[in-house]
């Protein structure tokens, strides 16, 4: 895999201390080889941000596999079913921390795609109720104390089975909930950053489909980390007169991309970046 996006057209410049950053301008796409890689890192550094900065001694977090339907296995049947059901699924819980006055329900998800085409979702979950496997249903739980009851509240049942919301929404009985114990937040986020890969880039959804999806209370990594500090320019690529300019001036060149400083000899006849390095079918 090179360390620059091979569909690059144009790189951005900035001076940052007497330092000009290179970065190349990449395609942003999952289906790239560099640009996925990148993506899946900076999601999982940002998640862990997310979760460390949420997790408080009260909440929980799970790992969540909702299935489709078994009579719906096209791409688009079992894309409806999946979020049918975890909408109806987030919906039940929303209406229970409405009810217990408790913080809102929070969450990540992301598809994955079988060989057939059919989808799935993964999700990571931030819940002040326990979604219990072995009841296979859902209890409210008390935050000042920390204890659990299947008790009537306000004439509402503080049990539910799972597979029945999911039923009713027209997704599968079949789904997977799993406690990440002491909120670790480091194995939470690598549950759901395991299938942030370039995959994703081949999953087909209908225009201005999400392919992550997160709540609210979850910052996304185009608002999590930003460099407004730095007024980026853009350009071709640059001439032996540019370097040489800066030089005089005591300005160093940072290739972001590749982590090293340019030198005098990098540059061909061309100019910087190198001849060789052209964006794909150019």
């Amino acid at each position: 895999m090179r360390d620059y996006c091979k569909r690059y057209g144009v790189i951005m410049h900035g001076l940052i201390e007497k330092k000009r950053v290179i970065m190349r301008a990449s395609c942003k796409q999952w289906d790239c080889d560099y640009c996925g890689a990148k993506l899946a890192r900076r999601w999982r550094a940002c998640l862990l941000d997310n979760v460390n900065r949420m997790t408080d001694e009260a909440s929980l977090w799970y790992f969540v596999t909702l299935t489709a339907s078994s009579a719906s296995r096209t791409r688009k049947a079992t894309r409806k079913s999946v979020d049918n059901g975890m909408s109806d699924f987030l919906a039940y819980l929303d209406k229970l921390h409405s009810l217990l006055c408790l913080p809102k329900v929070e969450y990540v998800r992301v598809y994955e795609q079988h060989t057939d085409g059919s989808l799935h979702i993964h999700m990571i979950l931030k819940t002040y109720v326990r979604v219990g496997s072995a009841y296979n249903g859902i209890e409210k739980r008390n935050p000042a104390t920390g204890g659990y009851s299947s008790r009537k509240y306000r004439g509402r049942r503080a049990h539910v089975r799972i597979r029945d919301i999911l039923a009713k929404a027209g997704a599968g009985y079949q789904h997977d909930i799993s406690q990440v114990k002491n909120s670790n937040a480091g194995k939470v986020v690598g549950y759901i950053t395991k299938y942030m890969t370039k995959e994703l880039g081949k999953i087909k959804l209908p225009k201005n489909s999400r392919r992550i999806e997160m709540s609210q209370g979850f910052i996304g990594f185009t608002n999590w980390q930003s460099d407004n500090d730095i007024e980026w320019q853009v350009t071709d690529y640059f001439q032996h007169e540019d370097y040489a300019r800066d030089s005089a001036d005591g300005i160093r060149w940072y290739d972001a991309d590749r982590k090293v400083e340019v030198t005098q000899s990098q540059f061909d006849k061309t100019g910087y970046p190198p001849e060789n390095e052209k964006r794909e079918g150019s």
